[in-house]
């Protein structure tokens, strides 16, 4: 069961759609992109044929055609080999009974083009049947599974397939002539016999013939047949039947990418124990001797006896006198000496090996690691001498392949620009993928790289580009010249029949915006208009058509906004909302002058809110009435608001409760103090009372400060609040402190 398995990180299997014995068919869940796709998987018995389907991925993404599945990409894990395409719903062909003649014409005429599309780049399906051809929902034809079964069957012959012509079931590699037997095969199945017109019946005799020699296969014509059929044919209509000419989109990007190779181990090699040397000398000298040293005479037992007789060599040549063991000081010095080139050594190997350099100088690269190899045996014999020979001979041919790095990119460079300019994709495509072994980031290789993938892809877009603009498809023609562009953004004449397609769908764009926006002014659509509008002036930024309409919609919108704003202010004004009716009419004042209505209301609306405003404010706080300027500035405003109320219901309320608050405000309220006789009392601003027991005085509602005297004793001072409608205490002034 493969229900809900994940492959390749991304795609979670929901149910098996088919299966034709080489491959599986599954319906996925693709979890990056949220999207459901058909996975065709190699079943058990043909897994190690993984390249196939690779091969099959590699031709059917060439074919970008709206009557062939898109095919999206090949992957490779540890669970399998798979090409992930487009899930189309519908259903094959294979379930057409019952339909018209008509329709089945339609069909083929659109099986017939995207065939066009896949031999004129040399893709031969090779195993067209009826359940290769799907419909969708919406009733578009699409061709599936190009070349995956020829390719599983190759030089085996075939028997029991009507649909495959003799050349193929006797194991001959299939060709596009094929592809024909077996799309005549296809109609004469799929549409009836008694509703086969003559002229079909010849047709497809002449595609099914036994000899290729004598087969018809120009599509192009067997397309024209197909369609002055289906005009024959009293049930066709043309919506029903989409001919959708040949495309041409190619890419030719590699997915070689796609298939990860798992890098080679390098467990117990000398680079290992470089680094182990290079870390620390105490540790490893116990460890080359107990643990390390068996262990790499094992596997390196070429290498030791090469040493070995190159040191039995050396002895001979030098007599049998044995040379005086080195001092304990000189010991150290030549290892400190070796290690410092190994130092070296190891991070200019890493370098170069980043830099593949095993495909650019394999062989002096050999050549260093041998004399490097040679060296690490000497200094596990502590032969330092020889050590720093070797050492030192491997770092003089890797400092020069380090040197040579930068020339064979620069040739690479070269040589893959000449390629492109020639139109060699294949030569371009390795010298840039030389280049960017050697230099991964190189922004040139890079560029280099892409234009290479796509020069293909580049032409193809060229070539559907130049189809569409013959059929006056001028969107779908700009997208392809737009796509070619994509590859190759200085490409000039992809730059040319873009700008010339631009100019002319500026143009019918400036005319169409132009009269939608007339058209919408005079319906009073104002806003559709100014968008319309302003889409015209945004491609003829003078045109004088365009601004006579936009002064045309301001006059128009700026009345519309006088009217709308009179409305509002007169509202508010009705509502005595005086200062938001000011602020309407000061805004229609400065939209335009000389509106006699607007200056007029907003002096008046002014006026009132003056008014309102201050008998607001005397209101909210009536001790503002015990000052004598306030109390008389207050009886104005009574004044003027008696004059403004008619009509004016909240402000003539407000005009009465100032009134009442005026009176109440000028009428005295009797104050009892009391005292000790012999204080004398005074009330600033209003006078000394002498001195008594107790005495009433009328005062007026406001604040007093009182004071009282005696010889030979402190004043006192206090503060008193007369108020309105409420009680007031006795005052009591005496003074008790004596000086």
């Amino acid at each position: 069961m493969m229900e809900g398995r994940h492959f390749a990180d991304r795609f979670r299997i929901l149910k098996t759609i088919g299966a034709d014995g080489a491959t599986e068919v599954s319906l996925a869940q693709d979890d990056r992109l949220g999207e459901l796709v058909a996975l065709r998987m190699l079943t058990a018995s043909f897994a190690g044929q993984w390249e196939i389907l690779r091969d099959a991925c590699r031709d059917a993404r060439q074919l970008a055609h709206p009557n062939i599945a898109r095919v999206f990409d090949f992957y490779r894990d540890e669970d399998g080999a798979f090409i992930c395409r487009e899930y189309l719903e519908g259903a094959s062909i294979a379930e057409f009974s019952g339909r018209s003649t008509a329709e089945g014409l339609s069909i083929f005429t659109q099986v017939v083009a995207a065939l066009e599309l896949a031999h004129d780049l040399g893709v031969v399906h090779g195993d067209l049947k009826a359940s290769k051809i799907l419909r969708d929902v919406r009733g578009n034809v699409r061709l599936i599974d190009f070349r995956i079964a020829a390719a599983l069957r190759a030089g085996v012959p075939v028997a029991g397939n009507d649909h495959i012509s003799p050349q193929v079931r006797m194991g001959e590699a299939p060709v596009a002539a094929d592809d024909i037997y077996a799309l005549g095969i296809v109609i004469a199945q799929t549409i009836p016999p008694e509703r086969t017109p003559r002229e079909l019946g010849e047709l497809t005799g002449a595609m099914s013939a036994e000899q290729r020699a004598a087969r018809l296969t120009d599509l192009c014509e067997i397309r024209q047949r197909l369609a002055a059929l289906s005009n024959d044919t009293e049930q066709v209509s043309e919506a029903n039947s989409p001919i959708a000419p040949p495309l041409r989109l190619v890419s030719a990007s590699s997915i070689e990418r796609d298939v990860p190779q798992a890098p080679p181990g390098n467990a117990g090699s000398p680079r290992n124990l470089q680094y182990a040397m290079v870390a620390g000398v105490l540790a490893l000298a116990a460890l080359l001797v107990f643990v390390a040293l068996p262990r790499w005479v094992e596997s390196s037992g070429a290498l030791e006896s090469s040493s070995a007789l190159e040191s039995s060599s050396k002895s001979t040549e030098m007599g049998d006198e044995e040379a005086p063991p080195p001092t304990e000081e000189g010991s150290r010095a030549s290892k400190s000496s070796v290690e410092s080139l190994l130092a070296q050594i190891i991070p200019l190997r890493e370098e170069l090996e980043a830099s593949a350099v095993e495909r650019w100088a394999k062989a002096d690269y050999t050549h260093a690691r041998e004399i490097e190899g040679r060296g690490d045996t000497a200094f596990l014999e502590r032969d330092y001498a020889a050590a720093q020979a070797d050492y030192g001979e491997a770092l003089m041919i890797l400092e020069e392949l380090s040197g040579r790095r930068i020339s064979v990119l620069e040739t690479s460079l070269e040589t893959g620009a000449t390629a492109l300019a020639e139109g060699d994709q294949k030569r371009a495509i390795e010298a840039f993928d030389l280049a960017l072994a050697i230099e991964p980031s190189h922004a040139t290789a890079l560029a280099g790289a892409s234009k290479a993938e796509g020069l293909g892809a580049l032409m193809a877009h060229m070539s559907a580009g130049k189809a569409f603009e013959t059929n006056d498809d001028l969107d779908s023609a700009r997208g392809e010249y737009a796509k070619a562009l994509e590859i190759d953004p200085q490409y000039a004449p992809a730059l040319e029949r873009l700008a010339r397609i631009e100019a002319v769908q500026a143009d019918n764009d400036y005319d169409s915006n132009l009269s939608l926006a007339l058209v919408s002014l005079a319906k009073g659509n104002l806003g559709t208009a100014r968008t319309h509008f302003e889409s015209a002036r945004a491609i003829r930024p003078d045109s004088p058509e365009v601004a006579d309409g936009l002064r045309q919609l301001q006059q128009i919108e700026s009345s519309r906004a006088i009217a709308s704003l009179r409305e509002r202010a007169e509202t508010a004004e009705a509502a005595e909302k005086w200062s938001e009716a000011a602020s309407l009419y000061q805004t229609i004042v400065k939209t335009q002058d000389n509106l006699s209505f607007a200056e007029e209301g907003l002096k008046r609306n002014r006026e009132l809110a003056r008014i309102a405003g201050g008998i607001t404010k005397l209101l909210n706080d009536p001790t503002l009435l015990f000052r004598p300027k306030t109390l008389e500035e207050a009886r104005d405003l009574m004044q003027l608001g008696r004059r403004s109320t008619e009509g004016r219901p909240k402000l003539a309320e407000q005009v009465r409760n100032l009134e009442i608050a005026v009176q109440l405000a000028s009428t005295p309220i009797s104050v009892a103090f009391e005292s000790d006789t012999v204080t004398e009392v005074v009330i600033r601003g209003i006078g000394t009372l002498g001195n008594f027991a107790r005495r009433d005085v009328p005062l007026k509602p406001g604040r007093y400060v009182v004071v009282g005297r005696r010889n030979g004793y402190r004043d006192t001072r206090s503060e008193i609040l007369v108020i309105p409608g409420k009680q007031q205490p006795v005052v009591e002034v005496r003074c008790t402190d004596e000086i």
